[in-house]
């Protein structure tokens, strides 16, 4: 049916206070500014087949295959038509995943880990856009203890282009702890596009407070910086630096 693929279920998420604009993953972007994506989603809500094995000491794996994978969805619309830009086509994705979780008692603390690859053919109505197959790669781990969890997440695509200056890679890691009654989280990340030509360095610290089962309440501080390069006259290039600070202030509702 219709649903994210094993590469993205299985991804290890980074301990963060933010549920929505978040340093690596976020689902908002106010500033336009951050481009670190480190879960593996190249299908999004395709239609598609999908297993995973049940949990072996800890460990399970997963596969997924989507014939089409340029459906529309909430938070992402490959489909869509934009003038100026080339779009294209991934069919026959294959993502294969896999994905450990561990608690060691003597110590304390659970340990979780994941790796997925995900591959897609990829075609475009214009002849000589220099696409070709894409293929991407992730991993991540966390440790979590009863007060303190840190993880690190990354992945690496060639951005299904054919040009060896066309990958993209990225990565994010993240600390949270409680404290004085409040979650606490200090994250960062780095992300390079080079088809694109953009760089991203991005930051964040943050607190969060539950004031009840349903309402949750967070605020910190957030810096974003993106190197874009531009051409300039013949083969030279201008970088410029595009930077925002800011206060985040999330208000989340749950039913």
């Amino acid at each position: 049916g219709r649903d994210i693929g094993v590469a993205a279920r299985f991804h290890t998420r980074v301990p963060d206070v933010f549920t929505h604009d978040r340093a690596g993953n976020g689902y908002l972007d106010p500033g336009g500014l951050n481009i670190i994506r480190t879960r593996n989603d190249l299908t999004g809500p395709a239609a598609k087949v999908s297993y995973t094995t049940p949990r072996l000491l800890g460990v399970r794996v997963g596969m997924s295959y989507t014939p089409e994978a340029n459906v529309r969805g909430l938070d992402r619309d490959p489909a869509r038509a934009v003038p100026g830009v080339v779009r294209p086509h991934i069919e026959n994705a294959l993502e294969l995943g896999v994905q450990a979780s561990r608690r060691l008692k003597d110590e304390g603390v659970r340990l979780t880990g994941s790796l997925a690859w995900s591959y897609g053919r990829v075609s475009s109505a214009l002849p000589g856009a220099g696409y070709e197959d894409v293929e991407t790669v992730s991993i991540g781990a966390r440790a979590k203890w009863e007060a303190l969890s840190l993880g690190i997440s990354a992945l690496s695509s060639n951005n299904g282009l054919s040009s060896s200056d066309g990958d993209y890679s990225a990565w994010t890691a993240g600390l949270k702890t409680h404290w004085r009654g409040l979650d606490w989280a200090v994250n960062y990340g780095q992300a390079s596009d080079d088809g694109a030509g953009l760089k991203a360095e991005n930051w964040s610290i943050g607190a969060a407070k539950e004031i009840s089962e349903t309402l949750k309440i967070t605020a910190g501080w957030r810096a974003n910086s993106l190197d874009v390069l531009l051409s300039g006259a013949g083969t030279s290039f201008i970088k410029q630096n595009r930077a925002a600070d800011s206060v985040v202030v999330e208000i989340t509702l749950s039913y």
